[in-house]
């Protein structure tokens, strides 16, 4: 009994794997055991071996007694069908063998020509390009050989499963013929039962396997079949690798898609009036019903009122829910257009970027299509099971059951609602082909794509990465217009681009307005001598305000409202207060400085010991130029905060001097017009005031006379140079009138308490003179 249950169940598969059987070089002797079942030989002798068993089976089968005959003596009714059937189902396994036989070769053949095919396949006979139906049609080809791969697997697993019971239950079978056997030994009447039992436990040998010879064989055909399904991918694949690189979607093609999926919204939508009218008149129905509810004169009334009730909530229910299937089946042909122009779109791009991007695009989607195909199959199966409920209470009604007429209303609602979702799934289903050939033909392009188009995908990834930076948003600021009495608030977003070009613009008028005020200050200090002051405060006036315009127009140029100054407000006060104090003093002194003019250009002043001239006025600090040719950097805030000796401050003339010394005992008064000549011979000397000299001192050793001169900085600003000419002058005038120029005298006191012993020493190696 167990070995023909484990048989009944295998017939429930072995048909269709024979009926799809493929080919297999190798199979099992039908005569084998166990351990010989997947032994290799010669296709031909097996068949051969097959068919003188197949013949045999038969002859045994016809040489049966009647199935209604009586069984010998000893032996049960049970065991006597038995006989009949393993010999009957024997005959079928034996034949299926055979059939799977044949099949394993012609699959084998038509796996190597396809194979070969590939292998040779060098292009499309037709010239490029190719529609983008064509090439639908190649992935629609390869997605389905995928799925048929993957189904022959599952039936390869189940196989493999079967052949690994089927050799269980021949170890079994070999186990009971050898107890029968022992059995029979001592039993020498061949009508004896034990004799039969031995005869049918061969039987069951025989039979099992006969059984795992043929599904080892039909094994080895889905193992085939699977390699052609393979071959032939893999030659569509190449065929759709090819197409797609040089794939095209013409414009005709892309309208007649429009005008197809037009006509089907345009259905869509006839739909969606017909069910919000349907829906609307069961809403309308049930309210009615709500309202004759009190007024039931009878609780028989009231109770078949109750049933229309429950009848008329499950109609609005059932066209509330079709009519929201028919919103999402709008809106998945909404979709369908959109990939249709995307697709449009793609077939003029060729490099990998934008196909990745395609793809990604692709995968989305598809998540979300999967989710929604997920609900609609759950609510048809809800509806499905409604539905079977229904028919067979209506095919089996009772009075009990209630209004038959009711039932029939809610199985004609259930059936409108089962068509809707049938329909949504059928839209989903295409929108999934739809995509999936758009992935399989994207990935066929990318897979074939040439070093210049990944060439040009990187050169497109680095353009996105640029293009999101330049477009990437810093701040939104507010911004408020007036439209007719009313203030509207908006927000306008400050992008690292938009801040990159005011930056730009404020670069170039800034270098704009160096070059002119550089050009104006030379222009003004030639036209404004004496004047330098004034002709600086003009230029910093003009270059503050030339830098505050283009502060406001770069910021308008790029559509940033003023308004971003409010944002920046805290940030900049808190800079100022901190970091940019000094800076802004400074910048305000030196205007303080152009304005009142305490220190002009040209100015000799002295700041903490700091002496020299002023040779610019910045906006910042002050460069002064010192006597030695070091320039001083004086921050702008030190002329106002601090002493400062502006010896040039009323006019250009400084008084100098020049001292001598002049021995006691020479004639002073002709010294000092020897003094006042050498001062007046040299040209940088003003006459006006007239150089003065003055008996300055009695030194210790000298009389001291001082020469004082006035001198015009503008005209002679070296005056270390003019002191030295006069110095030279004094010199030579003293020495032709013999006016000695005193040096310092000093007397030696010697202690004469003693006398002074003096001793003539010889040096070493000369003779005294």
């Amino acid at each position: 009994m167990t070995a023909r249950l484990f048989c009944a169940l295998l017939c429930l598969h072995l048909p269709l794997a024979a009926a799809q059987a493929l080919p297999g070089t190798l199979a099992a002797k039908p005569k084998a055991t166990a351990d010989k079942a997947g032994a290799q030989i010669d296709p031909a002798s097996l068949s051969t071996l097959l068919e003188d068993k197949l013949a045999q089976t038969r002859r045994r089968v016809a040489a049966l007694p009647p199935a209604e005959a009586a069984p010998p003596a000893g032996v049960t009714a049970p065991e006597w069908k038995e006989q009949r059937w393993l010999l009957e189902d024997m005959q079928r396994t034996l034949q299926l063998h055979k059939d799977a036989l044949v099949n394993l070769g012609k699959t084998g053949r038509l796996r190597q020509e396809t194979e070969q095919a590939a292998t040779e396949w060098s292009g499309f006979t037709q010239p490029p390009p190719y529609e983008i139906g064509f090439v639908d049609d190649l992935g629609t080809q390869v997605r389905n050989k995928a799925q048929e791969a993957n189904s022959v697997r599952i039936e390869l697993e189940l196989m493999t499963r079967l052949l690994a019971d089927s050799r269980t239950e021949l170890e079994k079978a070999l186990q009971a013929l050898r107890q029968a056997g022992e059995q029979a030994e001592s039993v020498q009447d061949p009508a004896q039962p034990a004799r039969w039992r031995l005869s049918l436990a061969e039987l069951r040998k025989e039979y099992f396997e006969a059984r795992a010879g043929m599904l080892d064989t039909s094994r080895r055909v889905q193992e085939e079949k699977i390699a052609l399904l393979q071959a032939e991918q893999k030659l569509l694949q190449l065929k759709l690798s090819a197409a797609s690189r040089a794939s095209t979607f013409s414009a005709g093609a892309r309208d007649a898609s429009r005008a197809a999926l037009a006509a089907e919204r345009e259905k869509l939508d006839r739909q969606v009036q017909q069910s919000i009218a349907t829906s609307q008149a069961a809403l309308e129905r049930r309210a009615r019903l709500l309202a004759g509810q009190p007024a039931a004169a009878t609780p028989e009334a009231a109770q078949g009122l109750r049933r229309e009730l429950d009848v008329a909530q499950i109609e609005a229910d059932y066209e509330t829910a079709a009519l929201r299937i028919l919103r999402i089946l709008q809106n998945l042909a909404a979709s369908e257009e959109q990939v249709w122009e995307l697709r449009f779109e793609e077939a003029a791009r060729h490099d990998t970027l934008s196909l990745e991007r395609s793809l990604q695009s692709v995968v989305q989607y598809m998540e979300r299509l999967h989710l929604l195909r997920d609900h609609v199959r759950n609510e048809s199966e809800r509806i499905g099971a409604r539905l079977a409920d229904l028919r067979k209470r209506l095919a089996e009604w009772q009075p009990a059951y209630g209004d038959k007429a009711l039932a029939g209303r809610e199985l004609k609602a259930s059936e409108k609602m089962e068509v809707v979702l049938r329909g949504a799934e059928a839209k989903i289903f295409q929108i999934e082909s739809l995509l999936l050939n758009w992935q399989i033909a994207t990935k066929a392009k990318i897979e074939g794509s040439t070093w210049k188009e990944r060439a040009a995908g990187w050169y497109a990834a680095a353009a996105g990465l640029a293009g999101r930076t330049w477009q990437y948003e810093l701040i939104a600021v507010e911004d408020k217009i007036e439209v007719e009495g009313r203030e509207i608030v908006g927000k306008r977003s400050v992008t690292v681009g938009k801040a990159a070009k005011a930056l730009v613009i404020l670069s170039i008028g800034l270098a704009i307005t160096t070059w002119l005020a550089n050009r104006g200050r030379r222009r003004l200090l030639a036209w404004l001598p004496g004047r330098e002051s004034a002709a600086l405060l003009g230029v910093r006036l003009f270059s503050l305000a030339m830098v505050l315009g283009l502060v406001v127009f770069s910021l308008l140029a790029v559509n940033i409202p003023l308004t971003a100054f409010a944002f920046m407000g805290g940030a900049l006060a808190i800079g100022i207060g901190f970091g940019a104090q000094n800076i802004i003093n400074n910048f305000i002194s030196g205007l303080i400085l152009l304005v009142e003019k305490p220190i002009k250009l040209g100015d000799i002043v002295e700041v903490e010991g700091i002496r020299g001239r002023v040779s610019n006025i910045g906006s910042r600090c002050c460069l002064v130029s010192r006597a030695d040719g070091v320039d001083m950097l004086i921050p702008n805030s030190s002329f106002l905060e601090k002493s400062v000796t502006n010896w040039t401050l009323s006019d250009r003339k400084l008084r100098f001097g020049v001292n001598v010394g002049v021995a006691y005992g020479a004639p002073l008064p002709e010294a000092m017009r020897l003094l006042r000549l050498a001062a007046h011979g040299n040209p940088a000397v003003l006459d006006n005031p007239a150089p003065e000299v003055q008996l300055e001192d009695f030194g210790d050793n000298a009389q001291v006379l001082r020469v004082e001169y006035w001198l015009d900085m503008a005209v002679s600003p070296d005056f270390r140079k003019v002191a030295s000419e006069i110095r030279q002058a004094i010199g030579a005038a003293f020495a032709a009138n013999g006016i000695e120029i005193s040096f310092p005298q000093r007397d030696i006191h010697l202690d004469s308490r003693t006398p002074l012993q003096v001793e003539v020493v010889q040096q070493p190696g000369k003779t005294p003179a």
